[in-house]
């Protein structure tokens, strides 16, 4: 005979969140799981605080929305987020340990419990951080990163939402989880047309414009060299408390993605060592034939930065952004900057909009040699590595969990 507490959890407890998520809470979902708290929701589904009936111990439940359903993509999605993640074994990536469905139907997740907050919410708090500290992230998300890419995937959707500072861990060497692989893809270059016609949805790109590389602009095959492209914004964001590329629409930031060349970090900070400048430009290289080849070539750069030693130059060509984009306040110096709640924008475009993009930056790139010389771009011949995401609400700060959620766990 099932308890309570099972019953709640097979009838309509589950499937009656969307107007009542505490209604979840002591519900045992799948016969396991005892459900302790919400700890966010967002247009994906809930994550959940929940506790292992028999080993009694702490784990984070990600639950698709039941609407979603209904699209078989986004079921495809929700498993291949946990297809990714299970089959990454790095502690610096946010673990995986249980997939399943219940017999209403709901789809879940089972993650490692994080508590803490997400380097988004992390820097609203602190303000902007330090070259050093800056780069005591990046080399700790560059070595999640060769884990993700010799596991053959790509992550798509690296953005400060999706980096999990950890509770406890020094403010000026913040201990990172890189989480929420909801958008990551296998490596391009081991794909077959079909799955890639099924990833890219027929015409559509996925990730957040202000972190998205040139290439994922244009609906184009990626490899790791996309994600050094997004953490590259992300480090240039962390040292000067903006986004790389500003505009008025998304469109407008996807241009310049594409087109401008990013200033220099320390244009917009005090304190920047040209080191620092250096490794943060060649991640942001508009060719990725330009950038760091590997996550380990880029975390061996800013290692070398933090040890004192030189780093390989930045690509030629850097220049300052263009006279009609907004202004910047420039008071103060980095540490003191803090993080205006600028407007995010998770994208899904149509492939019209991506061809207007297109056509202009090719019609820029016509005008004169890429950065470093080169004039043409290079085709993807295979992938770059050594084995070669869908936007969250805003989780608040002093939470754990990845991605959607608002608390401690892993995304939702």
């Amino acid at each position: 005979m099932q308890s309570s507490d099972e019953e709640r959890a097979q009838g309509p407890a589950l499937t009656r969140y969307e107007t009542d998520p505490a209604a979840l809470v002591g519900a045992v979902l799948d016969g396991r799981y005892r459900i302790t708290e919400v700890l966010g929701r967002g247009a994906m589904g809930l994550v959940l605080g929940a506790r292992h009936v028999f080993l009694d111990r702490p784990v984070a439940v990600k639950i698709l929305h039941p609407t979603l359903l209904l699209l078989p993509e986004t079921r495809q999605r929700f498993l291949r987020e946990a297809r990714a993640a299970s089959q990454v074994d790095h502690p610096g990536v946010v673990s995986v340990s249980d997939f399943g469905v219940t017999p209403d139907g709901l789809h879940y997740l089972i993650m490692e419990y994080l508590e803490g907050t997400d380097l988004y919410a992390y820097t609203e708090t602190h303000g902007a951080v330090s070259a050093r500290t800056a780069a005591h992230i990046g080399v700790q998300v560059f070595d999640a990163l060769v884990a993700i890419h010799a596991a053959g995937w790509v992550h798509r959707d690296l953005k400060p939402e999706n980096l999990w500072v950890i509770a406890g861990s020094p403010p000026d060497a913040p201990t990172i989880k890189v989480i929420d692989l909801g958008i990551a893809g296998v490596m391009d270059a081991g794909r077959t047309g079909e799955e890639r016609a099924r990833l890219t949805q027929t015409g559509h790109t996925l990730g957040t414009v202000h972190y998205m590389s040139p290439e994922q602009v244009l609906a184009e095959d990626v490899d790791g060299r996309s994600d050094v492209y997004s953490m590259g914004c992300i480090l240039w964001e962390l040292v000067t408390g903006e986004c790389t590329f500003e505009g008025t629409s998304q469109m407008a930031v996807m241009m310049k993605h594409m087109s401008e060349t990013a200033e220099p970090p320390s244009a917009r900070a005090a304190a920047v060592p040209a080191w620092f400048d250096a490794a943060v430009l060649r991640c942001l290289a508009k060719r990725r034939e330009q950038r760091f080849a590997t996550a380990a070539d880029a975390r061996a750069a800013f290692a070398a930065g933090l040890a004192e030693q030189p780093v390989v130059g930045a690509p030629t060509g850097t220049t300052r952004r263009v006279a009609d984009t907004p202004s910047f306040a420039e008071t103060g110096t980095a540490s003191a900057l803090v993080i205006s709640r600028r407007r995010r924008w998770p994208v899904v475009l149509t492939i019209a909009a991506i061809v207007a993009a297109l056509v202009v930056w090719r019609v820029t790139a016509a005008d004169g040699p890429a950065p470093g010389g080169v004039a043409t771009e290079t085709a993807l011949d295979g992938p770059a590595g050594p084995a070669a995401t869908e936007a969250s609400d805003q989780p608040s700060a002093g939470t754990a969990a990845p991605s959607e959620a608002a608390a401690p766990s892993s995304e939702a």
